[in-house]
């Protein structure tokens, strides 16, 4: 009779070839940072998203920006 095994067990064996990718992890963690910081700036506890974009890292600055972008185009109201 065969070993019964736990859910746990049966998904750490799937996911055991699954391997995290920093790089992929700092720019989510980027994107999210940017989407924060455009609800800051929206309900006005930023004065400048200028100065909060050149504080971060260079590498970082362009999924900061898309995530500013994804908020603040989802808030654009156009007139009728």
């Amino acid at each position: 009779m065969g070993k019964i095994k736990s859910a746990l067990e049966i998904a750490l064996e799937r996911t055991e070839t699954v391997k995290g990718d920093r790089e992929q992890i700092g720019q989510f963690e980027a994107k999210q940072k940017g989407k924060k910081l455009a609800n800051k700036y929206l309900t006005g506890g930023v004065e400048s998203l200028e100065e909060e974009i050149n504080k971060t890292p260079k590498n970082e600055q362009e999924n900061l920006r898309q995530g500013l972008f994804d908020i603040l185009i989802s808030r654009l109201i156009l007139p009728a």
